[in-house]
């Protein structure tokens, strides 16, 4: 069997990256499954361990990254996020399920220097600062100097990602048409994917 390539959905924090892979989660389920990321950020409410993240101390991480457990690891806001080699395994170990990455600019980065990664990546944009900034504001998780940090990266992140590679770009505008889009490439780019409209 042919190894089934990630699919790697990235772009800036508050893009709408997590909302977006719900819903194509809920459509496309039984050919997807998520990669679990560890973090040593708290819970969010309604976040659970081995669900949405596994979330181990600090000096667990580091531990993982002396190891080099972690096929792509950064820090975001003073917390550190990363996917486990682990993670990719599992998934390949279910068969013929698309193995889905949900990760910021600079793991794309780490992923992409990688040989070993067969991936598909789609980039999500703001359609501005201005709405990134909005939509962290209305999370009501950060303080105001988190969402600060968060959108000077999401500036720096925006500012390379046209040179990296990238196989469809979506402006997240409107969150139905920008689930349209990805839905539409998802079912070309895998075409073993079979969904009645």
């Amino acid at each position: 069997m042919a190894t089934v390539p990630a699919l790697v959905v990235a772009g800036p924090s508050g893009v709408g990256k997590g909302t977006l892979l719900k819903m194509i989660r809920a459509r496309y389920g039984e050919y997807l499954e998520f990669t679990i990321s560890c973090t040593t950020r708290a819970p969010r409410e309604g976040e659970v361990d081995g669900k949405d993240y596994y979330f181990i101390t600090k000096e667990e991480f580091e531990k993982r990254v002396q190891d080099n457990q972690f096929l792509e690891h950064a820090t975001f806001a003073g917390n550190r996020y990363g996917t486990g080699l682990s993670e990719i395994a599992r998934v390949q170990r279910m068969g013929n399920k698309i193995c889905l990455i949900e990760i910021e600019l600079n793991g794309v980065q780490q992923l992409q220097k990688n040989p070993n990664v067969l991936a598909k990546y789609v980039f999500l944009y703001p359609p501005s600062t201005e709405a990134l900034a909005e939509r962290l504001r209305l999370r009501g998780t950060e303080s105001e100097e988190t969402i600060q940090r968060r959108l000077e990266t999401g500036r720096q992140e925006i500012e390379i990602m046209d040179q990296l590679t990238c196989n469809h770009k979506i402006v997240n505008v409107e969150l139905q048409d920008a689930y349209k889009s990805l839905c539409e490439y998802v079912e070309s780019a895998f075409d073993f994917i079979k969904i009645d409209s």
